[in-house]
């Protein structure tokens, strides 16, 4: 007779699903078995369907989709015994294993373990649809499975074709929700967004998850005049975030190839001009801080860039920004700027800091409708006007400068927070000014 087994194989509270998967009820818990190691301890069954109501939900795509169509309580198995829901894990292992491992059976957070130690293990028919099931859900799955990959680290073993597909189903991530959190403390996101954008940020990524796959990194590289220099990125076109911090880099170059860059920080080297960056039209995120920068310019064709980093430079002029119109934030923070200008077609932006620099006028930002936060510290202001018409205005700081009297402050009836500290006014204006917003407004001096 032969001892051969066939799968399933049944016993008393275990079932060897395959030759690698088993299933055990242990102390009233369903726990997974890989060769006789344990694997993890199965959750609750997500939800509870008769089969003759199956057909309502022929228009979902896997069972992440099912979680979140269902969150009825009545589809919930807690009303299961032990035992009922150990028998409810084995079928669903069983049709995903019959399936080929198709990964859209099980909830992602089991079913991508699981296929990458079978894979690891050798399992021939892991070994053939791992990559194409961590692509295919990658480009099609929802927002949750995407990060999932990406925070576990599923997408680092792929070669540069792979890759460039995979890039294809990142443009879902990069939202304006991740750069907010990227840039922004918890108490600041609300100032700058409405009610129904922070329903969104809520499901805010977070940045590690970039770091494993598609992110580099270089600090402090001594001496680095040029970035063609740092071998590394001759192979790593397909990035899409790229940081060459604190170097001494000279000129902007070699990196025209990276068309899948989301964001880019050059800061603090020894930069003169903003050029070869024409190419990069996914990029979102351009920091040039701390450089030698005189003039904005060659910024045309980057019209996804919603941050905009260009604090700490030479520039005398506000130019070469008509093209973004889709800018949220620009930083100018310690320039050599004497006019507010050129900012007439950023009807989005959010936050403009403009400090720093030799500003005695406002004027140039009536067409900024959507401005929430004004920074304009240490200039050369004597007169609070020109805000008239940025009635969404919640926070404006004018600390360190010149005012010494407010004739007539504007209707502002989102205004959170103004900082006058710093500046020649007599106490009991400011107390005059406090009484007249009320509570609604808090006036710093």
């Amino acid at each position: 007779m032969s001892n051969k087994l066939f799968y399933p194989h049944f016993e008393e509270n275990f079932v060897q699903i395959s030759k690698h998967i088993s299933l055990k009820l242990e102390d009233g818990r369903t726990k997974i078995y890989i060769n006789n190691k344990l694997f993890r301890q199965c959750k609750a069954l997500i939800v509870n369907i008769p089969l003759a109501r199956l057909e309502k939900y022929d228009d979902l795509t896997s069972i992440d989709d099912l979680e979140q169509e269902t969150p009825n309580p009545k589809y919930t198995q807690s009303n299961l015994s032990p035992k009922e829901e150990f028998w409810g894990h084995c079928s669903n292992i069983q049709a995903w294993i019959e399936s080929d491992y198709d990964t859209r059976i099980l909830h992602h957070s089991l079913s991508f373990p699981l296929l990458r130690e079978l894979n690891n293990l050798g399992d021939f028919k892991a070994k053939r649809v791992f990559k194409d099931e961590l692509v295919f859900r990658f480009i099609n799955g929802s927002k949750q499975v995407k990060l999932f990959l990406l925070e576990e680290g599923f997408l680092c073993n792929f070669n540069f074709e792979e890759r460039e597909v995979i890039n294809k189903g990142l443009d879902e991530l990069y939202t304006t929700s991740y750069f907010a959190k990227t840039f922004f403390s918890e108490d600041e996101i609300p100032l700058l967004f409405d009610n129904e954008e922070l329903n969104g940020i809520q499901e805010i990524i977070r940045p590690k998850s970039f770091s494993k796959s598609f992110s580099r990194k270089y600090s402090h590289l001594k001496p680095i005049y040029d970035i063609t220099e740092i071998k590394e990125l001759k192979t790593l076109t397909d990035i899409t975030s790229l940081a060459l911090i604190q170097n001494y880099i000279a000129e902007i170059k070699g990196i025209d190839g990276f068309t899948y860059l989301r964001e880019l920080a050059l800061n603090m080297n020894e930069i003169r001009e903003i050029k070869n960056l024409d190419k990069l039209k996914k990029l979102r995120d351009l920091s040039l801080s701390g450089n030698i920068i005189s003039e904005i310019k060659n910024l045309e064709n980057l019209i996804e860039l919603e941050f905009l980093n260009l604090s700490d430079n030479q520039i005398t002029k506000i130019e070469g920004l008509e093209c973004l119109k889709r800018l949220k934030v620009l930083n100018l923070w310690n320039n050599k700027i004497k006019d507010i200008e050129g900012l007439e077609n950023l009807t989005d932006l959010r936050k403009l800091s403009l400090g720093g620099n030799n500003i005695s006028e406002i004027q140039g930002l009536e067409n900024l409708k959507n401005l929430r936060v004004l920074v304009l510290n240490s200039n050369k202001i004597s007169d609070i006007k020109g805000l008239e018409k940025l009635t969404r205005l919640k926070k404006i700081t004018f600390y360190n400068n010149d005012i010494s009297e407010i004739l007539d402050f504007p209707n502002l009836p989102y205004l959170q927070e103004l900082s006058l500290r710093m500046n020649p006014i007599n106490r009991e204006d400011i107390k005059d000014l406090q009484k007249n917003f009320g509570s609604k407004t808090r006036v710093y001096f």
